[in-house]
């Protein structure tokens, strides 16, 4: 005779090992999605917010946009790109300045603003601003 095959017990795929119905835990998996599509994907900094530090740090950095001549340029740090979400160009300006601080700066040159910035969907914001320029190293 032959050997007998093995007997598979009928499996209940409603209900996890963890005794949560599956249809519940598919819905609190689909709710934090959800929740966590709602953050902005660029980086934002809420000005209010920030440190005395900071933001002092972020005031002592000089603006120069594209139709003004900066002063003697000692060093190029490099190109910076800042985002408002609240679709505030003043908002995106600090932001640019604090990063340029962060980075070493004493100003940003080439200053512009985007208000098209990535697609909204792109930076996750209702309304987005992008300023964007070169943090520099200049001579006072």
């Amino acid at each position: 005779m032959g050997a007998e095959s093995p007997q598979l017990e009928p499996q209940n795929f409603g209900t996890p090992a963890s005794g949560v119905p599956l249809t519940l835990w598919l819905g609190k998996a689909f709710v934090a999605v959800l929740l966590a599509g709602c953050s902005a994907r660029v980086p934002v900094t809420d000005v209010p917010e920030m440190s005395a530090t900071d933001r002092g740090a972020a005031m002592n950095v000089r603006v120069y946009t594209v139709n003004q001549a900066p002063p003697k340029i000692e060093r190029s740090i490099g190109p910076i790109t800042a985002y408002s979400c609240k679709d505030l160009a003043w908002d995106a300006l600090e932001q640019l300045q604090l990063q340029a601080a962060r980075a070493g700066a004493n100003a940003v040159i080439n200053v512009t603003f985007d208000k098209s910035g990535p697609d909204d969907w792109g930076s996750k914001c209702w309304k987005s601003l992008q300023a964007s320029g070169t943090a520099v190293l200049v001579r006072d």
